[in-house]
């Protein structure tokens, strides 16, 4: 996949390049109170780089932001409201037998742990 990624990462990269080097024509973009000579290649790329980043600026205000502050919240309060410990149904002997069931019916079974700490 990082492969793939860096194959495509210079595909535009390329792709710019041309873009670049085909439209050499010289232009002037007029501003309130300066002007910027540029070459018509150059001002669409940065024409392409500006409106990326504003639209990722767009979509990490109006989306990312409000669903990270929905999971904070999602998250306190679930820290706030422990769940409840369920009290196991099953109990050992000291041979280390199950004494009930998981059903509950008190039926002993012989299954032996294979290994246990300190015994």
């Amino acid at each position: 996949m990082k492969v793939f990624r860096l194959l495509v990462l210079l595909a535009v990269l390329i792709l710019g390049l041309i873009i670049g080097a085909v439209n050499m024509t010289a232009m002037s973009i007029n501003l309130l109170f300066t002007q910027l000579n540029t070459s018509v290649g150059v001002a669409l790329i940065a024409a392409l780089l500006i409106g990326v980043v504003v639209g990722a600026g767009l979509v990490l205000v109006s989306v990312v932001i409000p669903l990270y502050s929905q999971l904070r919240r999602a998250n306190k309060s679930a820290v706030a409201t422990p769940a409840p410990v369920a009290s196991p149904n099953l109990l050992m002997d000291a041979d280390r037998r199950w004494i009930s069931s998981p059903s509950g019916s008190g039926s002993s079974c012989s299954f032996r742990w294979p290994h246990w700490p300190g015994g």
